[in-house]
């Protein structure tokens, strides 16, 4: 009797042998899977970084700044920033400086600061120091024709004489 328990332990062995294998090989497929699933949302994540990374870039080419400095000794300085905004481009002009009560014509022009060439695109005139100005045109295409001047001018009698002015490069 007691070979047939001897022989009853022996022939348990290869079933917990196999079952200790089948369970290493299970937990390691389960690792595996866990660090492919890992290293799927590690290239998840970097692909959404880059399409934010992206979008970031567009959306600094749709807005663009220009810094006026003073023309003529007047004291007169500011900023337009141009953006987009359903396929048209929207230029804000805001001056400080000098005593100007009357409406400032402002363009942008062709040539330079010292030397200005003829105008590009009439923007609505300064009144208080401030403009906004939809255009027909697209930031692609505008951007396309640079450099471009911003001039203000000192009033509508008075085109001649340049109160600010900044280059669109």
């Amino acid at each position: 009797m007691e070979e047939d328990t001897n022989q009853g332990r022996f022939s348990v062995v290869p079933w917990i042998l196999l079952l200790v294998i089948v369970a290493a090989g299970f937990f390691f497929y389960k690792s595996r899977q866990d660090a492919k699933m890992k290293e799927e949302q590690q290239k998840a994540a970097m692909m959404k970084q880059d399409e934010e990374k992206k979008a970031m870039r567009e959306k600094a080419k749709k807005s663009l700044s220009i810094k006026l400095a003073p023309q003529s000794n007047s004291e007169q300085s500011g900023s337009a920033t141009i953006g987009e905004e359903n396929g048209k481009v929207v230029v804000t002009l805001s001056l400080a400086g000098g005593n100007y009560t009357l409406p400032q014509p402002a363009h942008f022009h062709e040539g330079t600061c010292e030397a200005p060439g003829k105008i590009v695109y009439p923007l609505k005139d300064a009144e208080g120091g401030q403009s906004k100005t939809t255009l027909d045109t697209t930031l692609e295409s505008l951007n396309d024709q640079t450099p471009l001047i911003l001039n203000v001018h000192k009033s509508n009698a008075e085109l001649k004489v340049y109160t600010a002015c900044g280059v669109l490069e």
